[in-house]
């Protein structure tokens, strides 16, 4: 009976896009994992003759599925010109913690993005990306703002900057940059908001949202980037998407890279990844033709790369 009420819950939170409580965002979280066991719960009760709560859980599964199905489609765009100029960005959490510092640069190194955002950015990472010669080499136009444990954040890049600032989103920073593509300009924005943990984060977590549509300029191609901190489903993420501005990038059930249902987090470096943090939006002026992700040594989170074009 606990089972049935919980799973109930959940799906109502869905339907009246609730997630202001922390064990709300929790419960949500691992989305695709409801849909079995809400179906498994249907079918006993179906053979157990409860019928009335065979329908209720019916009723919860089939909101899960209807919430997850958007994922299945792609937004990439594979028709464009095969000459047209591609932007290659990527986004790495080098995770606080993480002393596997050669090993991580030298991945972040072989992505060969033309723009990399990074988010957990300490001292000491500040240090050993400074140090390290490739990034010198390959990215000369940089924006660090290093910080305690989670909060710090930089963008490397190959472009120039034709403006940047680190704009707060709530509690932690963000790097809002615009970009002097040969085809155009291009706004940046890599946030890394506060995850919905404890009872002060999540009072953070969904007005960081909201800081964040207000940061896009609607008069710029715009690529956002990072860790969110969210699952695609999460009401406050969903909110961001649905005003209009952004969508979603990824590549469709049949892609290789699972219609953006592959997780990129895991609870501890030698856990399993159980949900997708990291995503990339973008703007109408920007069509996506590939997204794909690539592993961080040390870091709970997966790497994500995206390449986009200018809409003609």
């Amino acid at each position: 009976m606990l089972f049935c009420v919980v799973t109930v819950l959940v799906a109502i939170s869905f339907v009246f896009e609730f997630d202001r409580w922390r064990i709300v965002a929790w419960l949500q979280t691992p989305l695709p994992l409801w849909i079995p066991l809400a179906g498994a719960g249907t079918v006993l009760a179906l053979l157990a003759s409860e019928y009335l709560v065979a329908a209720v859980l019916g009723f919860a599964t089939a909101i899960f599925v209807f919430r997850l199905v958007p994922l299945l489609q792609s937004t990439l765009m594979h028709n464009t010109r095969p000459t047209a100029a591609k932007l290659r960005v990527a986004h790495g959490n080098l995770l606080y913690l993480n002393t596997k510092y050669d090993d991580t640069l030298d991945a972040l190194i072989t992505v060969d993005a033309d723009v990399l955002t990074l988010c957990e950015v300490t001292e000491t990472w500040h240090g050993k990306l400074l140090e390290h010669v490739g990034f010198h080499s390959l990215y000369p136009h940089r924006v660090i703002c290093p910080a305690d444990l989670a909060d710090g954040i930089a963008v490397f890049s190959k472009i120039n900057f034709e403006t940047h600032s680190i704009k707060p989103m709530i509690t932690k920073n963000a790097v809002v940059a615009t970009l002097s593509h040969p085809l155009g300009r291009l706004q940046l924005i890599t946030p890394h908001p506060m995850p919905p943990v404890s009872r002060i984060k999540i009072r953070d977590w969904r007005p960081s949202f909201e800081s964040i549509r207000r940061s896009v300029d609607p008069a710029l191609p715009t690529l956002l980037i990072g860790d969110l901190n969210a699952a695609h489903w999460h009401p406050s993420f969903r909110h961001l998407v649905n005003d209009g501005f952004l969508r979603h990038v990824r590549s469709g059930v049949r892609g290789r890279w699972a219609g953006g249902l592959a997780p990129s987090w895991r609870p501890h470096r030698k856990a399993p990844r159980i949900v997708r943090l990291d995503h990339a939006l973008i703007s109408s002026g920007l069509h996506a033709t590939d997204v794909s992700s690539f592993t961080i040594p040390g870091s709970d989170h997966d790497g994500l790369v995206v390449e986009v074009t200018f809409r003609d």
